[in-house]
This record gives C-alpha cells, sequence and structure tokens, in this order.
C-alpha cells in the first residue's frame, strides 16, 4: 500500500507534471497522496491542501463506507470509466468524465485518476450551453442519428415522455420525417409504440446525469438500435443511434439455421398455435405435412395418436384450451402406417384471452422413441426373468412387501419346485432344463390368468400370487399343474413341489405368508425324495439305448459277464450291486456328448476328445442325483482309469482304482470290440482276447485279464 508520507518518485513526478489532463493518485483508504499541476489548477487547491483530502471530499459518486469495496473492485478489473461530478474548493460543481487505472509496485499500490470535463465531449457535438448547433460540421455530418431532448415529468416527478429539442440529417433518415415536423413533438406524439421502459430509462439519464449504452427495438420503426445516452444539461439528454438492424438480422438467421441443424439432428418439432386467429406454424420433422397452417391440420396430427393415449391427451389439450391448465407434458404413442412410435409432448400458455381461454400456445413435440424402448427394456430387465417372461426375484421383494388394493383379499401365494431341473441340466445340457423352465412357466401363466403375477424367485423356484382366491380349490389347481409338468415329453419325467398359503386382508402381509408357504413346499419336497426314484434311472438308460452304440444287449451281456466275475473273485453283495448297476449305467454320461461325436466315423480330434472325455464326469453327476445309482457313482467316474495311470479322468493307477471300476472297463472294452462300431470294424473273438492281452499292464490290470481269459 503507498504508506503515509511517501512521496512519489521524481521521474515519476515529472512525467505526470506534463499531462495536460487533471490526474491524481489514490490509495487503498481513499486519501488523495498525489496530484498533478493540472488537477491543483482545475480544483483550486494547494498540494498540501489537495493530499489532506479524501475522494469522497472531491466527488459525488464517492462514498466513505463504500470506498473499500469500489477499492476491491478496481483491484479486480484494472481500469474503468464512469460520469461523475467534482467538487472545487470554492463549492462549484462541474461535470466530469474519470478514467481510472491500478497501479502497483513492489511497495505501493495507487489507483491512478485521469479526469476531463464533459463540456469538452460537448463541444464535439457542437452544443453552446444546453442548445446542440445545427450547423456544426460533425454534428451535421456524423452517420449515426444524433438527438437533443427534454425529458417530461408528471406530477409525482415521474418521467412520462421527452421533447426533441435538435435532431441531426441522420436522424431525421431514421424517423423518415422532415426536421420540422420533428422539433418540439414528443415522442408520445411521433411514435405512440415507444414503451415506458425506455421513457424510463432516459429520465434516469437525465435527471441523475448518468451515461449509457444499451441495445433496443423500436417497434414503430421495425428496426433495432445501439443507443448511447448522457446529459449534457439538467433534464436533457443527448442520443446517438445506430442502426443494427442489419447485424442483428443476420445473427438471428444464423440462430435459426443453427437452430434448424439442431432440430433436423434431434427429431424436434416446434410449434406455435394464435388459437384467436387459427392459425398454426409448425416447425419439424415430426409432422407429415410441410406445413401444417391451420388448427385444421394439426387436428389431423393428432388423429395419429394411438387409440390408447387419444382419450388422455384430448383432456390435457381441452383443458389447455379452456385456461384449466397452465402447461402439461406427455409421453405417448404415434399410430402411423401400423407402426407405433413414441414422442413427448410439451404444450404451454403463452397468452389468455379476456375470459382465461388460451390465446397462444408453443410447443415441443420431441422423438423418443429409441429411448423410450431403451428404457422400458431396462425396466423390463430389471423386473422380468429373460428366459421365462415371468416377474423376477427383485420385483418379487417389492411386491410382498406392497399392500393390495382392499378388493383383491383374499390373496393366496403358491411356491413351486421344479425338481430334477439339475439332472436333466447335468444330463442332457441346459437347452433341456431351459425348455422344462419355460414350459412350467407357460403353464402358470396359463392357470394364473391377471391379476394374478408369475415370478421366477430362484432357478427351479416359482411363485404365484392370486388376488381373489378361494383356499378349496387350491389343492385342485396344485394337482393339475403337477400332472401337467409330469406329462410333458422329456428325456426324464419332471415333477414338481408346492406350498401355499392366503391371507385374508390388508391387516395381514405377503411376508408373512411367503414363509408359510416355503415351508410347506420344502416338506413337500422331502416326502417326494423319500420315494425311489428307480424309475428315472430305467428312463435314462432308455435313453442311452437311443442316443448311443450301445443297446440292450450290450447291457445284459455285460451283466452276464460281471456276475461271472463276481462269482470268481467271490465278492461280496456290495461288489456285486455296484457291478450290475455299472453293466447299465458305466457310460449314462454319454447322454451329455454331442451325436456328432459319438458317431463319428473317423478319428476323433483334439477338441472332440476333450468333449468325449467329459462323459464319465457327467455320468458321475447324474448318478449322484438319483438314489438307486449313487453307490455306483465313483465306479461310473473311474471306469476309463488305466493300470498304468494313462487313463481319465484323474490319471490314477493300479490299486488305486476301484475294483469294480476296473472289472467293468475290461468287459466294456471286450463287448465293443466284438460288435460293430461305425468307427471301426468287428473283432473276433480271439482278436479281442489278444487285444486285452496286449493292453494287460497298461490299460488293464493284468491279474483280472487272466481271471477274465480263463472265464471265456
Amino acid at each position: 500500500m503507498c504508506e503515509s508520507g511517501v512521496a512519489i518518485p521524481a521521474m515519476m513526478d515529472r512525467v505526470f507534471q506534463q499531462v495536460q489532463d487533471p490526474l491524481f493518485l489514490l490509495d487503498h483508504t481513499g486519501r488523495c497522496r498525489y496530484g498533478n499541476q493540472a488537477v491543483l489548477d482545475f480544483l483550486g487547491y494547494t498540494s498540501a491542501e489537495f493530499e489532506a483530502l479524501n475522494v469522497w471530499q472531491i466527488s459525488d459518486n464517492h462514498h466513505e463506507e463504500d470506498w473499500g469495496r469500489h477499492w476491491k473492485r478496481m483491484k479486480s478489473i484494472g481500469s474503468g470509466e464512469m460520469l461523475s461530478t467534482h467538487r472545487k474548493k470554492n463549492g462549484e460543481r462541474v461535470d466530469v468524465i474519470v478514467s481510472a487505472t491500478f497501479l502497483q509496485d513492489q511497495k505501493n499500490q495507487w489507483l491512478y485518476v485521469r479526469t476531463r470535463e464533459k463540456s469538452e465531449m460537448k463541444s464535439m457535438l457542437g452544443c453552446t450551453g444546453a442548445a446542440i448547433d445545427p450547423n456544426y460540421n460533425i454534428f451535421r455530418h456524423l452517420e449515426e442519428g444524433v438527438a437533443l431532448h427534454e425529458i417530461i415529468l408528471d406530477g409525482a416527478g415521474h418521467p412520462v415522455d421527452y421533447r426533441f429539442l435538435e435532431i441531426n440529417r441522420a436522424f431525421c433518415t431514421l424517423l423518415g420525417l422532415a426536421r420540422e415536423d420533428v422539433l418540439g413533438k414528443t415522442v408520445r406524439e411521433l411514435l405512440p409504440e415507444t414503451p415506458d421502459s425506455l421513457i424510463q430509462r432516459y429520465g434516469e439519464v437525465a435527471l441523475e446525469r448518468k451515461a449509457m449504452t444499451f441495445q433496443h427495438y423500436g417497434k414503430d420503426l421495425k428496426k433495432h438500435w445501439k443507443v448511447y445516452a448522457y446529459s449534457p444539461a439538467a433534464m436533457q439528454f443527448i442520443t446517438i443511434f445506430t442502426d443494427i438492424s442489419d447485424m442483428i438480422n443476420k445473427q438471428r438467421e444464423l440462430e435459426r439455421e443453427r437452430l434448424q441443424m439442431a432440430v433436423d439432428a434431434a427429431d424436434l418439432a416446434f410449434l406455435d398455435i394464435q388459437v384467436d386467429q387459427g392459425l398454426v406454424h409448425v416447425q419439424g420433422g415430426i409432422f407429415q405435412a410441410e406445413q401444417t397452417e391451420s388448427l385444421e391440420l394439426l387436428d389431423r396430427f393428432f388423429e395419429d395418436i394411438h387409440p390408447a393415449d387419444r382419450a388422455t391427451v384430448a383432456d390435457y389439450r381441452d383443458r389447455l384450451a379452456e385456461g384449466k391448465l397452465r402447461d402439461f407434458s406427455i409421453e405417448l404413442r404415434l399410430l402411423r402406417d401400423k407402426k407405433e412410435r413414441w414422442i413427448e409432448m410439451n404444450l404451454k400458455v403463452m397468452e389468455a384471452m379476456a375470459d382465461g381461454r388460451a390465446k397462444r400456445v408453443i410447443g415441443v413435440i420431441r422423438d423418443i422413441d429409441e429411448k423410450k424402448r431403451e428404457r422400458q427394456r431396462f425396466e423390463f430387465l430389471a423386473n422380468h426373468d429373460i428366459l421365462t417372461g415371468t416377474y423376477n426375484r427383485n420385483a418379487f421383494e417389492r411386491y410382498i412387501r406392497g399392500t393390495l388394493p382392499e378388493e383383491r383379499y383374499p390373496v393366496g401365494m403358491l411356491l413351486f419346485d421344479v425338481d430334477g431341473l439339475k439332472l436333466l441340466n447335468d444330463g442332457f445340457g441346459h437347452g433341456e432344463g431351459d425348455l422344462l423352465l419355460t414350459y412350467f412357466a407357460e403353464t402358470l401363466k396359463r392357470a394364473f390368468q391377471s391379476p394374478a403375477r408369475i415370478f421366477r424367485i430362484g432357478g427351479d423356484e416359482f411363485a404365484a400370487v392370486v388376488p381373489n382366491v378361494k383356499e378349496a380349490e387350491i389343492s385342485g389347481i396344485q394337482e393339475r399343474i403337477k400332472d401337467q409338468v409330469e406329462a410333458f415329453e422329456l428325456p426324464i419325467q419332471a415333477s414338481i413341489s408346492s406350498g401355499f398359503g392366503v391371507i385374508a386382508t390388508k391387516d395381514e402381509h405377503l411376508e408373512d405368508v411367503f414363509r408359510d408357504a416355503e415351508d410347506r413346499m420344502y416338506r413337500n419336497k422331502l416326502w417326494e425324495k423319500r420315494k425311489e426314484r428307480s424309475s428315472m434311472s430305467e428312463t435314462l438308460i432308455n435313453s442311452l439305448q437311443t442316443r448311443t452304440h450301445e443297446d440292450y444287449s450290450h447291457f445284459t451281456r455285460i451283466e452276464k459277464l460281471a456276475m461271472k466275475m463276481a462269482e470268481a473273485l467271490e465278492l461280496d453283495d456290495h461288489a456285486r450291486m455296484v457291478l450290475r448297476k455299472l453293466a447299465y449305467a458305466h457310460d449314462i454320461g454319454k447322454l451329455a456328448t454331442p451325436h456328432e461325436i459319438l458317431y463319428k466315423s473317423g478319428n476323433l480330434s483334439e477338441e472332440e476328445w476333450a468333449v468325449m472325455r467329459k462323459h464319465s464326469e457327467v455320468g458321475y453327476r447324474i448318478a449322484l442325483g438319483l438314489n438307486d445309482l449313487a453307490l455306483a457313482a465313483s465306479d461310473i467316474l473311474l471306469h476309463h482309469e488305466h493300470w498304468d495311470g494313462s487313463g481319465y479322468p484323474h490319471g490314477l493307477k493300479g490299486a488305486d482304482i476301484p475294483l469294480t471300476a476296473r472289472i467293468i472297463g475290461i468287459l466294456d472294452a471286450y463287448d465293443a470290440m466284438t460288435q460293430e462300431r461305425c468307427y471301426r470294424k468287428q473283432l473276433s473273438h480271439e482278436e479281442a482276447v489278444q487285444e486285452l492281452q496286449n493292453c494287460a499292464g497298461t490299460q488293464f490290470d493284468p491279474d483280472l485279464v487272466k481271471i477274465f481269459m480263463n472265464l471265456l
């Protein structure tokens, strides 16, 4: 900051003293720290007297309480110019134009202030006292229209009009009137549509001695002006008009072009309806007609609205026209050439008639078809199961926490568990499992019509929430659904377990009845699992005959050989039972092997062999899911292990391979070699025996091969 008593450098003083205009320096406190000789002469102070003053003691525009804010503003913007009134030592007030610049060095900060008397500008325009000399060269030949006015006040001192005292030639041209037809007239007489706001603005200039620059559109002349206004004397103001209509029109044309580009790119349509005149202007491609210029033509557009949305839109439109609604926004569908298209319509009343009805309505219509359908898709995915089309678990959780309308009670909840889905997926692939799930979902949809809701709440679990249910009918519904599922043709027979619960009033909760239904369903499921499922095993083995090379005679031949081996080895009853199961089910995993691999006549590729080798693991999983095959599951998994460890799936060797698995491996190989196969010729008994002997000690247990040879 400028320190008290510190003089400016001599070099700066010499420069400032050469400036002819009055100038001085101020510090952050508003104190006058320096003034050149021109300002001292102008205000009538000595140097010591001037440097004892504050700025608000010489300027009508500044006050002590506002100085801090003004200092910060000048520091931030750097410089500025304003009209002001300075007070001389003798009390005389002088209108000045003030230019201020913020200066700073390593130690000090100043506001550099330079002033000019306002009368200098008046003389440039040919002002003599309070008048303009119309013959003054600059005034006469300026291309801008210049006029001197006198403000007119009402009894309360408010500006209500102004009178033309002098105008130049250019101003006459702008008005299209002769000079003598303008002088002495008021603006209300010449241009009756002049807005009150413009008169108020000029009143502020004349009464407060301000200067203003602004743009104005004159309705009378239909032109855009740039206006500079200032006050040369009390109650008077000068205006300088520049016609900027061409510039504004070009800007607007450019804006219209940009707007049209935006409209075309965004599939927008703009709508302007003059209801009282029956006129309509539209812009945008949503309207089929190139121009829709009447309400009658606009009605044709509304006829394209989808019948399901027509009544709602008509209601909004009528209420808007009657003044009962100021605006509305609605999503609706257009139906053209039997194709639906979603749009968003926004209409707003801009002007109303005396009776309140709409006079002018504007609107925007936006094509939202793609976004709407994308939003619907996301909403569907968020609430529905993709495979079955039923509601999903998230939707179920929200639904059971809500309250249904009073007329929907009593409400029943039925839960279903699809038994055998995992077995079907493991044995026949997920395609078969998905087929079962979609069939079951469709069965539920047929059994429970709207307003009932169907949910998939787990991998194999479904729920049905049924309003207005009769509890006495539920058991019958469960049985019918069970019968339909069991009759569905699949490689294995599917079945369902179910449970139910009912609530009578809204005072009860679906969450509570869900727990009751779930408990009943699981008790039902446990009861079903206690039943012997040998029929399912038989179904799978029958499927194995139709899908693979093995027929029933293959199984029976292996069973006979297995029992001979059991007798020779003096196996116990458990091992005998395992061998008997293995005779029929050792290759049950081939149900999941693709047909083209099973029946390929040539050699399998490495990738195809990898698929083929998986059948032992698939068979293991299937067997675990069946009561009568579970005890043979490990042998099904390991019956392709080799004595030397070169087999699969785990590379076990020697005695680590279960005995029954080693036995069935020998018997299966012998029977397969002595039967015709698509991928090789049938071998004779002697050739098959020789092959077994060749592989003894590598693929097969050598001791078991010897015992088998003795049985043949």
